[in-house]
């Protein structure tokens, strides 16, 4: 029978107990939809589909034993459409898939002999048949069997590991699985119930199967250049090889530093939380006219805050930052798929590869694109992060650094100060990274402590332990939100293109994008000012400009002043050797002697 024939008689089944009143009747009644056999796709057999009580249910019939060609993961013709059910069992990809439902006995039938214990005692993923031969004949099974070993929170057995690290495994998982299947197999790895990132990719580098998810470029070995895990990339075929296997060795260790920073986040926002409930419920805090607490009833609140919980202190406390401004209150999240493959991925962010028309491309950019498919927003986020986490640890270092000079000039200290960031350097950067700025900070955050395990304790200034490599991105993520700063993305011109060309007659053209630029840095610093405070710094610019290329032009013609058809210059005036006459330089600065000392003309 069926799949579409039982399917059917399921449907009459359930409007004869509508009819005589056993069920309630549905709100809408029991389609049933088709999805034809495509062989092409990996849809093998034609299957029907049907709600039932608010729960999709398919409906398919026993396959049988399968034959599939040396090149592909699809059965061939010879593959029978029928099978019994032992035969379906021993096909289906796990043990603990391989269970029946008898819905006339009401029974659970485990036709392989093991699923059930395996799915409820050992608690292991196995597969019915050899795994060599599963995974060869459908090598998209090993990564399935990585995303239900996680998400179920289930082991591998021997046998699976084995097969999964097999060469011909891997070359079969080249040969035979298109990259989108991949990618989404690699997506229910990162997202959905259940899902824990970074313990999939520390299995896929445990299997050896990394290079084979996150492939390189094919003939990139002749064109690849700079560094793989901070060593020279380059050599032999051998070479290449071992310098790729130690590259995604680095990159399970590296990725093993992630939960602890993404644990250190999560608190920050837990005492986020509770300063903004005190502060809240302070009924005697003053507020503003749109009944916000005012910065200096927040920071009131802090020291209170301070002096009363020795957690606070001890850690760094719930600080100023949590009062902000109204229209940037809501903090920018992390995203949990990027800050894992963008961190399992760092070893390889300064390798670059030529593409057909000799252009350098990124190899992070194409695993991401072609290796998995991703969207094309994916790879333009995870190349945004990695072209600015050298002035994210910048900035890290620079506080890190700042917080050890603080501390030596002031041991004791009644409570933790929040660090000094330039508003300028900071804003800048977060308009550069926008909403990906607290995924590209804990990114950093890791790389950071990356490289003092790698020292190894070795010429390490003060300040540079783990601990306190976390605490510093907490105090940069305070900072940011004490100055108002997290969403300054969003924050409009306050005045636009159209009104810097009719009030400060600018040219249209280019120019007016400087003035933009101009403006959004003086934002930037004078979060406060006003309209017409901007104008003016606008208009003191536009002079600033004019005098410089006027002084520009000055200048040349100087340089060209008495020379004429290879003539000698003209001899300088008596007491005014290497004195410049131009009309708009220097003048105002000269003695009152020099003036006196220039002859009547």
């Amino acid at each position: 029978m069926s799949g579409v024939q039982f399917a059917t008689i399921v449907q009459a089944y359930l409007a004869h107990l509508e009819r005589t009143g056993q069920i309630p009747a549905p709100q809408k009644k029991h389609k049933i939809g088709v999805i034809s056999a495509n062989p092409s796709q990996s849809k093998h057999l034609e299957t029907a589909t049907m709600k039932i009580h608010g729960i999709e249910v398919d409906f398919v019939n026993l396959r049988a034993e399968e034959v599939y060609e040396s090149h592909s993961r699809i059965p061939t013709h010879q593959t029978r459409q029928f099978g019994t059910p032992l035969e379906d069992a021993l096909r289906r990809d796990f043990t603990c898939n391989s269970l029946f439902y008898n819905v006339r006995t009401r029974q659970v039938e485990d036709w392989t002999g093991r699923g059930i214990d395996d799915l409820l005692v050992a608690r292991q993923i196995v597969t019915p048949l050899d795994p060599h031969t599963t995974f060869h004949d459908d090598p998209l099974r090993v990564l399935r069997a990585i995303r239900f070993s996680v998400r179920y929170d289930m082991d591998l057995s021997e046998d699976i590991r084995s097969a999964a690290q097999s060469p011909e495994v891997h070359r079969s998982l080249h040969l035979k699985v298109s990259r989108e299947r991949v990618g989404k197999e690699l997506e229910g790895m990162l997202t959905g119930k259940g899902a824990r990132p970074g313990r999939a990719l520390d299995l896929i580098t445990q299997l050896k199967l990394a290079g084979s998810v996150f492939t390189f470029p094919p003939g990139a070995d002749a064109t690849a250049s700079g560094m793989l895990a901070g060593k020279d990339y380059g050599g032999s075929p051998e070479d290449l090889a071992h310098f790729r296997e130690h590259g995604w060795e680095e990159a399970a260790e590296t990725i093993r530093i992630l939960p602890r920073v993404l644990e250190s986040h999560n608190d920050e926002l837990q005492m986020e939380k509770e300063a903004e409930d005190d502060l809240t419920c302070d009924s005697t805090a003053e507020t503003d006219p749109a009944g916000n607490v005012t910065a200096d009833a927040a920071r009131n609140g802090i020291e209170r805050m301070h002096t009363s919980s020795t957690v606070a202190s001890s850690t760094g406390g719930p600080l100023l930052h949590y009062h902000r401004q109204k229209s940037f209150s809501m903090a920018s999240s992390v995203d949990m798929r990027l800050v894992h493959l963008s961190t399992f991925l760092l070893p390889f962010r300064d390798l670059v590869f030529l593409d057909k028309k000799k252009r350098p491309v990124a190899v992070v950019n194409h695993m991401i694109k072609e290796g998995i498919k991703f969207k094309n927003r994916d790879c333009l986020a995870l190349d945004c992060m990695m072209s600015n986490l050298d002035t994210m640890r910048s900035i890290l270092i620079k506080i890190r650094q700042d917080s050890v000079r603080a501390r030596q000039r002031a041991e004791e200290e009644e409570y933790p100060r929040l660090p000094k960031i330039c508003r300028l350097e900071t804003g800048m950067f977060l308009r550069e990274v926008r909403e990906l700025w607290v995924t590209c900070l804990l990114q950093a955050t890791v790389a950071e402590m990356r490289a003092i395990e790698l020292s190894d304790g070795k010429s390490c200034p003060a300040g540079s332990t783990a601990d306190d490599v976390l605490q510093t991105a907490r105090d940069f993520y305070r900072a940011v939100r004490s100055e108002g700063l997290d969403g300054c993305w969003r924050a409009r011109p306050l005045i636009n293109g159209a009104e810097i060309m009719t009030q400060l007659g600018v040219p249209k053209g280019p120019e007016v994008s400087t003035y933009i630029q101009e403006q959004i840095q003086w934002m930037l610093l004078n979060p406060n000012g006003s309209k017409e405070d901007c104008e003016l710094h606008l208009r003191n610019v536009k002079r600033k400009r004019e005098m410089e290329a006027g002084q520009t032009m000055d200048e040349q013609n100087e340089m060209n002043l008495g020379v004429s058809d290879g003539g000698q210059s003209s001899p300088a005036l008596p007491g005014l050797e290497g004195k410049h006459l131009s009309k708009r330089r220097h003048v105002e600065s000269m003695d009152l002697s020099d003036c006196n000392a220039m002859p009547k003309l």
